[in-house]
């Protein structure tokens, strides 16, 4: 239910409004975890591993600007934009080449020892 309208009133969301919905998300995080009420709410994110909530729906409000209602994305630091890796056209593991050490029995190598548990 907080998701909704998320685009609208949390794309820029402030302290207040990220306290407010830490103290919501907070109560959900005790009672998935079982939880004694002393715990950290930082520690209850790390273990649960559930991320803040004004940071998800920060992140829910930019997909949907961005590629339903096709919104230009306004970039606050443009350093913090990820450039695409180039160079890597395909996975290492995908691809391994004879020389490389395969988990598979076998091989082209014939000087080894085989140490079966």
């Amino acid at each position: 239910m907080l998701a909704h309208g998320s685009s609208v009133w949390c794309l820029h969301p402030t302290m207040c409004m990220a306290r407010k919905l830490s103290t919501i998300q907070r109560s959900f995080l005790l009672n998935i975890s079982g939880a004694y009420s002393k715990t950290a709410t930082e520690a209850l994110h790390v273990i649960l591993g559930i991320a803040l909530l004004h940071l998800q729906l920060q992140q829910e409000s930019r997909v949907i600007n961005i590629c339903r209602l096709n919104l230009p994305l306004s970039i606050e630091d443009p350093d913090q934009i990820e450039v695409k890796v180039s160079g890597w056209a395909f996975h290492s593991s995908k691809h391994l080449k004879k020389s490389q050490t395969s988990l598979e029995d076998g091989g082209n190598s014939t000087n080894f020892i085989n140490i079966y548990f």
